[in-house]
């Protein structure tokens, strides 16, 4: 498969110069540092078996929840995100994140309640795997050469026949998560080729640096140009754990420096949302004043979640959404139709 690795491991060689134009000259203002918050505290996580049908295959996958945890700290509700990889690892992940013991909180000397978003269980067993001539050489290939050749329509049906339940390890699934975002950009919608590098569940035991770094790279240039700032300050600490990123770190720093004085500017910050894979667009605002706007479709719900609070949002006042100040560590969640879309704007005030 060393072709598949040549083949995303390639850097270019302007990706400084594309970051620093994302948001103008490199200026060093000094400003407030916008803050990226955190999931509560898990105290005590007991060991995730995998189920024994993966396990005797030696499969692979991840599956991602949004968790309420009692006063005593115990999860209450699990609400399944997404999964990657065989079904049966949902049903595993859901009775093992119900074992999990949150560290409890206190608000005026009482317990309360607690909220974590975007929580993956990784069924890793088998470490490191090679992908599987199967993958590779027909679906993978295949796909590389009708996005080569601009043949957009035939790639588009090649991924649709890519069923992530058959995949059978983390580096297939992040490949195949590749290719969607790979096709995103070819066929200019950055919004689409975001959400597919944010699925992706890197890690350097598992994947190549390099394809690692890119992916990453990818990644916070359109956080930064689609005005998902809180993200690409998560992002950026991912990258800088890469050896291979340290030369480039000076350029994602500028870039990243310039984030936090967008985030405490005056202009109001327009973010594009769509829904194009189940109902929900999910975004982390920098501020706590927002609009909902430009709708082309059907909002079903809107509701904020944040490590405090849950709150559903009024459609009748998607003009003008609060977050209260004490709330942290908020995502914003818009379920609608299939295709539909929005502006998200985030208030200067």
């Amino acid at each position: 498969m060393q072709k598949v690795s040549r083949n995303l491991s390639r850097l270019s060689a302007s990706f400084m110069v594309l970051i620093v134009s994302l948001l103008g000259a490199s200026v060093h203002t000094q400003a407030a540092e916008l803050k990226v918050g955190s999931n509560p505290a898990v105290k005590d996580k007991p060991k995730i078996e995998s189920p024994s049908s993966a396990a005797r295959k030696k499969q692979q996958g991840w599956v991602v929840f949004d968790l309420d945890i009692d006063p005593e700290g115990k999860v209450s509700k699990a609400h399944l995100v997404e999964s990657f990889g065989n079904d049966v690892f949902v049903e595993a992940a859901t009775d093992a994140v119900k074992t999990w013991q949150h560290k409890p909180k206190k608000s005026k000397g009482q317990p309360v309640e607690q909220f974590a978003t975007n929580v993956r269980v990784d069924f890793s067993k088998g470490g490191k795997r090679p992908i599987s001539s199967g993958f590779g050489a027909r679906k993978y290939n295949k796909i590389v050469k009708l996005l080569s050749e601009g043949k957009l329509d035939n790639a588009h049906k090649a991924l649709k026949k890519l069923d992530f339940e058959d995949l059978e390890n983390y580096a297939e699934i992040n490949l195949a998560l590749s290719l969607w975002a790979n096709y995103a950009k070819a066929a200019g919608d950055k919004v689409l080729q975001l959400s597919y590098l944010e699925k992706m569940a890197l890690n350097a035991s598992r994947d190549e640096e390099k394809f690692i770094f890119s992916s990453l790279r990818e990644r916070l240039i359109l956080q930064l140009e689609l005005n998902h700032l809180v993200n690409a300050k998560r992002t950026f600490r991912e990258l800088k754990r890469l050896k291979i990123a340290k030369p480039y770190l000076p350029a994602f720093e500028s870039a990243v420096e310039q984030a936090d004085v967008k985030a405490f500017s005056a202009e109001d910050l327009a973010v594009p949302g769509k829904i194009m894979h189940g109902k929900k667009w999910r975004h982390a605002p920098a501020r706590k004043a927002l609009s909902i706007t430009d709708v082309a479709g059907k909002i079903d719900a809107v509701s904020l979640r944040c490590s405090n609070k849950v709150k559903s949002v009024s459609l009748k006042k998607l003009g003008s959404v609060k977050i209260p100040n004490h709330w942290s560590n908020c995502y914003l969640d818009v379920e609608a139709d299939l295709g539909t879309s929005f502006t998200v704007t985030e208030k200067s005030s």
